[in-house]
């Protein structure tokens, strides 16, 4: 492989050379900090690069996975890879902004879990990615840090919130990102800049020392470039955590296992209302060439009633709005900093303020861990799109042919299972 060529291949393809000692994690962190050194000026994908840090993980792998025979110690696919977090996940003694003023000089003094899980699988944290202020927003325009730029075309936005994340992981300035997911943040990074973006069930993943945006909708969830690699992912990062009530505490299964198998049993279900409306016909179009996709393979796609779903539009921004200003007042950042705050996050938080009791109370009835607020379906997943709108630029690497899973074939088409 040419350096371009590694850092651009998954870790599908990756940690196995690791394991059989032809590439060092030590290399793949210098390759990994050159070109942040060398991109991230243009891209601001990151807010703080831990390059001291990146190479003490990095010798720690390599001596673990290098050692004589009966001390070798590899702990699996995450192993001596170079990753990076988003900013509003605590690390200790490392800054973690949120993206805003308010916690620009904020150093935590413990780790997030998901941060703890990552470091226990050999992961090595390259640094903390750039964000819209405290993931309030689907742009990544943040005033405080600079705005982040999408690598396929640097006049266009990468999605957010988790936007740096999407950025970097497409560029090649790592090999995966965990970024949070309320409303999208994940998803439409993820397919503005034609990655995979994953946001798992609701108390699939610990949110514990993970800076919130409403409690009650947030997830933590991994970025990557393939299907596979967001997998091993969430095996590395999935399960109960006794910090944080809002966790499962059930076993957790090798999502990698099923990938190969045949798409026979699999049956998808296209919703008839709402997810298709005001949508551009282009984004329209790849869903519909990646739907025919998945039936070539052998998956069964059915047409689907979902008559509410537009109805949990007010009460999500409702519990959105509520929850987001109590917690920054609980936290005491607002209204006492607000003038640290951008006027966007501004007028958000002064719009929470004016949620009635009772209407947040109903809110809390759409909420997809109550059984009330499930829907009863014989599908595995429901296909839509995460953005109306088509990110229209063109990558160089996009017209290079490259063998991919089946499952990867939609990624690029603004495509998204709930």
């Amino acid at each position: 492989m040419t350096e371009t060529e590694l850092a651009f291949a998954s870790i599908e393809q990756v940690a196995p050379l690791i394991r059989k000692k032809k590439i060092s994690p030590v290399e793949l962190a210098e390759l990994m900090l050159r070109r942040i050194e060398r991109l991230n000026p243009k891209l601001n994908a990151y807010i703080s690069v831990t390059a001291d840090l990146a190479m003490k993980q990095a010798r720690k792998a390599e001596a673990e996975i290098c050692a004589p025979r009966s001390r070798v110690r590899y702990r699996g696919p995450l192993h001596g890879i170079p990753v990076s977090l988003k900013d509003n996940i605590y690390t200790a003694g490392i800054r973690t902004t949120a993206g805003s003023k308010v916690l620009s000089d904020f150093v935590p003094e413990e780790d997030a879990t998901v941060a703890v899980r990552l470091r226990e699988a050999g992961a090595v944290l390259l640094g903390k990615t750039n964000m819209h202020e405290f993931a309030y927003g689907v742009s990544s325009n943040n005033p405080h840090f600079g705005p982040v730029r999408n690598p396929w075309d640097l006049q266009r936005i990468p999605g957010g919130s988790s936007g740096g994340s999407a950025a970097a992981l497409a560029a090649g300035l790592c090999y995966a990102s965990i970024g949070t997911d309320t409303g999208g943040s994940i998803r439409i990074p993820a397919a503005l800049c034609g990655v995979v973006g994953l946001k798992p069930t609701f108390g699939r993943v610990s949110c514990y020392r993970v800076i919130a945006l409403a409690p009650s909708l947030d997830h933590t969830g991994p970025l990557a470039r393939s299907v596979y690699d967001a997998a091993a992912l969430l095996n590395a990062i999935a399960g109960g955590d006794p910090l944080d009530p809002a966790t499962v505490a059930k076993p957790v299964p090798d999502y990698t296992r099923d990938l190969r198998r045949p798409l026979k049993k699999l049956r998808l279900g296209w919703p008839k209302e709402y997810f298709w409306e005001k949508l551009d016909e282009e984004v329209r179009k790849h869903c519909e060439a990646a739907a025919r996709n998945y039936e070539k393979l052998g998956a069964k796609i059915e047409e689907v009633s979902l008559p509410h779903v537009a109805e949990g539009d007010d009460p999500s921004t409702a519990m959105a709005l509520a929850e987001a200003r109590a917690y920054h007042e609980i936290q005491g950042w607002y209204p006492a900093r607000a003038a640290d705050y951008s006027e966007e996050s501004r007028k958000r938080l002064e719009m929470g303020a004016d949620i009635r009791a009772v209407d947040y109370l109903r809110a809390l009835a759409w909420h997809p861990a109550r059984p009330s607020a499930r829907t009863s379906m014989p599908h595995s997943r429901k296909w839509t799109p995460c953005s109306c709108r088509p990110c229209r630029s063109r990558h160089p690497r996009l017209a290079k042919k490259r063998q991919r899973h089946p499952m990867e074939k939609s990624r690029c088409a603004a495509a998204c299972f709930v």
